[in-house]
Parts: structure tokens; C-alpha cells; sequence
């Protein structure tokens, strides 16, 4: 079974909606950090991290439409936009008082 990098969401303080986040990746052992503005791509691994969901049911609102994918080659990613937006209504998007990391 695969492993899944460990993973950290640092929200822009305070956290608004459309905002840039920065995204944490530890993978065998390196850290990787890079900022993703609202249009920005993130993957499938990253958007269930945020979204406090299954990966199954990131492929369900996929299949139902609710959110949007974009596919380069056998990827799908997501626009942080509209996963920020899903988060808000979902009531997972951070609010009030911080501090806003995730992991």
C-alpha cells in the first residue's frame, strides 16, 4: 500500500477566501514548500488534505459535478479556488482565531 507524503497547509493569516496558501510536502525524508495562489494547481493528495475528505469521495464530487477537474495526462488536479470554496461551504476552511496549519 502506498504511503502518503505528510503534509502541511499554512494559511494566510487571516485566512480569506480567495487567498494563497503555502503547502508543506515531506517525501522520503525532503521538504518541499511552495505558495499556490487561488489559480494556481493543486493535486488530488493536496485537496483531500485540505478538504478533510477521502480521496473516494474527492471522486465523487468529481463524478457529481460539484467540483471540476482538470487533467494533464493521467493527473487530475484542481484549482485551490475552488477548493477553497468547497471548504468554506463544507465548513472546513479555517475561521476566527489562529493559528491556521494544518497537518
Amino acid at each position: 500500500m502506498k504511503r502518503l507524503p505528510k503534509i502541511e497547509v499554512i494559511y494566510s493569516n487571516p485566512p480569506e477566501i480567495p487567498s494563497s496558501v503555502t503547502i508543506r510536502r515531506w517525501v522520503s525524508g525532503q521538504k518541499y514548500e511552495r505558495e499556490v495562489k487561488p489559480n494556481d494547481l493543486i493535486g488530488t493528495t493536496e485537496a483531500v488534505h485540505i478538504l478533510k475528505i477521502t480521496l473516494r469521495h474527492l471522486y465523487r464530487l468529481v463524478e457529481n459535478r460539484i467540483l471540476k477537474p482538470i487533467r494533464k495526462k493521467s493527473k487530475i488536479y484542481f484549482k485551490l479556488g475552488d477548493i477553497e470554496k468547497l471548504a468554506k461551504e463544507r465548513g472546513v476552511w479555517p475561521s476566527g482565531k489562529g493559528p491556521w496549519l494544518t497537518g
